[in-house]
């Protein structure tokens, strides 16, 4: 069933007489004020509104107390006013037979006329086209031919034109040159219920050909103060210039040659993309166009990024790095709405080819002078796109070379947290200026590492960056072979046996979960082995760091020490002093019996309670924290220390040493 609103417009009503009418019957008799604040109608033109209704029949008024109150007619009054309407609409047509012969001698007359009228200045202007908009209906359509760059005062008048166009529901389609690009009347907002295009500067026509029904509007270029237009009421010439539309239309290869019409062709596909819409690059360069595309490149991208169009590039493997700096220069890392990766260094192409709207191509070549081929063609864009998801989301990759873990780097820490197996800062070392500037960027984003590697890489800048935790459980010979990447939904393998480092890149979540949960056993394994003195210290030390301040440890078995491991100890004791951790100790007898060994004085274990077994119980150094049990074998000169990390097993040690205490030694 139709709309209320809708069918007393049919009858004649606007729709501000309709609101204040509909209005007026759900508040009975009323003033003004109420019937604005009902209707939504202005203040200044609710008595003018009033007034209409009034004349026609649909509101009164009475006075009381010397103010108007308003009232509407009843509803049954509509039909009466419907039947007035139809009696007047029945004289006008019998006014208007009356009239036809004279209007049909008119027509017959201005046959002898002229074909061709010309316009001249901006009353012309509107002249022509606002005569010319009268003799279309809705769904007719407006061609226009090689629109160039116009003034703005000329650019104002379109934009007013084509408004009132596509009120009347009149569609357009318009090619427009590319010098016009980004001009008022190109913009969709300003140009409703319009298919616009851009081609190439070379192929335009010397003038705008406008083309609606018979009748074609030539407005050349502006040359003077005053439009020049020439319109030409003629049916022949009009199919002429829409068949030459419509081959420029449909014309599948499109071919821009020049720096300034390569780049706004670019421009122009970035503006037809809306927010949040992608295109495609396979093979994304800067070419060989030195300062001067490099900053329309900068500036390309900062109004796109604006615009908030999805970029994908895919860029060659050479210029991967420049790009990429532009793209996340220092000031301002990581470039919203683009994603970039590195085609393998072996991808050649002559030429860059970006792909979008589910049917285009932009084929760019970089030759002597910059060359672009537009085509539009659905089955070519969907191959080329297919090649590029190809590449874009292989899930193995191998790389080389510096550059290409420095690629790994910043990829990393986008996903704010890498485990890494084996890390022991071969690329640090080569590259510390970029590590400098990597870290206070990782820090600002609150980035963390964790690190198993070996001893000996311990006091390495690896280990010691502000985030980082690290591990020293796994031998030399495993770290020394190949680093192990964990982060994103991503593996990566790296070596370094050759020249320069070569990594292999795994983009599989399954794959990736895998490494992550081996990395987790490994990390929180309840028994570390470790070898010689640095891996001694590396336990003692941990297992301090671990250790609350004020806590009591418990050493049971300490025997004579060697040189080695009794300077490591000496320098353990000391820290510990320094934190107040208080320590007992029950020594073997044979440290007793050597009164000289540093071990069994008091003075090498600060705030200590030392006590002597009267045998030699065992070989092997009990050291019992609060969250962990160390056994070393410090009599050697290359001891085992042994760390197990388990709440049961420091319970059952801590019990037996109470029960050995106890006992009365001395």
């Amino acid at each position: 069933m139709r709309s209320t609103i809708g069918l007393l417009e049919d009858i004649g009503l606007i729709k501000s007489e309709i609101k204040v009418y509909l209005a007026l019957l759900e508040l009975g008799s009323s003033t003004t004020g109420p019937i604005v604040e009902k209707s939504g109608a202005s203040s200044s033109k609710i008595y003018e509104i009033l007034e209409k209704l009034m004349q026609k029949g649909l509101a009164s008024f009475v006075i009381k107390s010397g103010t108007k109150y308003f009232e509407a007619a009843e509803p049954k009054r509509l039909v009466d006013y419907l039947k007035e309407k139809k009696s007047k609409l029945k004289l006008q047509e019998e006014e208007l037979k009356q009239l036809i012969p004279e209007l049909e001698l008119k027509k017959n007359l201005s046959k002898h006329k002229s074909e061709a009228t010309i316009y001249k200045g901006m009353k012309g202007l509107e002249t022509a086209f606002y005569e010319a908009l009268d003799t279309l209906k809705p769904k007719d359509e407006f061609l226009v031919i090689g629109v160039p760059s116009r003034s703005d005062k000329v650019n104002r008048f379109f934009v007013k034109w084509n408004k009132e166009r596509g009120k009347r529901r009149i569609q357009s389609r318009q090619l427009f040159d590319e010098s016009a690009k980004g001009e008022l009347q190109t913009l969709p907002e300003n140009n409703p219920a319009s298919d616009i295009r851009f081609h190439p500067t070379g192929v335009t026509t010397p003038a705008a050909v406008n083309v609606l029904k018979d009748r074609v509007i030539i407005f050349p270029s502006e040359t003077g103060k005053d439009p020049l237009l020439i319109s030409i009421n003629n049916k022949e010439v009009a199919e002429s210039f829409r068949a030459q539309f419509e081959q420029l239309w449909d014309q599948d290869v499109k071919i821009y040659r020049g720096f300034e019409s390569v780049t706004n062709r670019f421009a122009s596909m970035r503006d037809e993309l809306k927010k949040g819409e992608e295109y495609y690059t396979l093979g994304a360069t800067y070419g060989k166009r030195g300062e001067r595309l490099k900053k329309w490149f900068v500036e390309y991208h900062k109004i796109r990024v604006k615009r908030g169009v999805i970029a994908k590039l895919l860029t060659v493997s050479n210029d991967h790095d420049e790009v990429k700096k532009t793209l996340s220069p220092p000031s301002d890392p990581g470039m919203k709405f683009a994603e970039i990766k590195r085609l393998p260094p072996n991808f050649s192409s002559p030429m860059q080819i970006t792909m979008y709207k589910g049917n285009k191509a932009l084929m760019l070549l970089f030759s002597k002078d910059m060359v672009c081929f537009e085509i539009e063609s659905k089955q070519l864009h969907d191959n080329f796109k297919n090649y590029f998801d190809s590449l874009w989301n292989q899930e193995t990759r191998v790389v080389k070379g510096l550059d290409a873990i420095q690629d790994i780097f910043e990829d990393m820490l986008q996903y704010n947290h890498v485990d890494l197996i084996g890390a022991r800062g071969y690329f640090m070392d080569y590259r510390p200026e970029y590590i400098n500037a990597w870290e206070k960027r990782a820090i600002k984003k609150g980035f963390t590492m964790r690190n198993i590697v070996d001893v000996e890489t311990k006091g390495h800048r690896v280990t010691i960056l502000p985030f980082m935790k690290t591990q020293y459980t796994i031998p030399k010979e495993f770290s020394a072979s190949s680093v192990f990447w964990i982060y994103g939904n991503k593996v990566v393998i790296s070596n370094w046996v050759e020249k320069e480092p070569t990594a292999v890149i795994i983009e599989n979540k399954n794959l990736h979960d895998v490494y992550k949960k081996q990395f987790e056993q490994l990390w929180n394994q309840e028994t570390v082995r470790y070898e010689g003195i640095e891996g001694m210290k590396i336990a003692y030390f941990d297992a301090l760091d671990a250790t609350p301040e004020g806590s009591v440890t418990f050493v049971y078995g300490a025997s004579i020490t060697s040189k080695e491991t009794d300077e490591i100890l000496f320098e353990y004791n000391k820290e510990r002093a320094k934190k107040n951790v208080k320590l007992k100790i029950i020594f073997n007898l044979d440290a007793k019996s050597s009164a000289t060994t540093r071990s069994a004085k008091k003075e090498f274990n600060p705030l200590a309670e030392i006590k002597f077994i009267p045998y030699s119980a065992t070989p092997t150094n009990f050291e019992i924290f609060p969250d962990r049990v160390i056994m070393s074998t410090a009599t050697k000169k290359d001891p085992t220390t042994i760390v197990i990390k388990n709440k049961e097993v420091v319970e059952s040690f801590k019990a037996n040493f109470e029960e050995l205490w106890k006992k009365k030694i001395k």
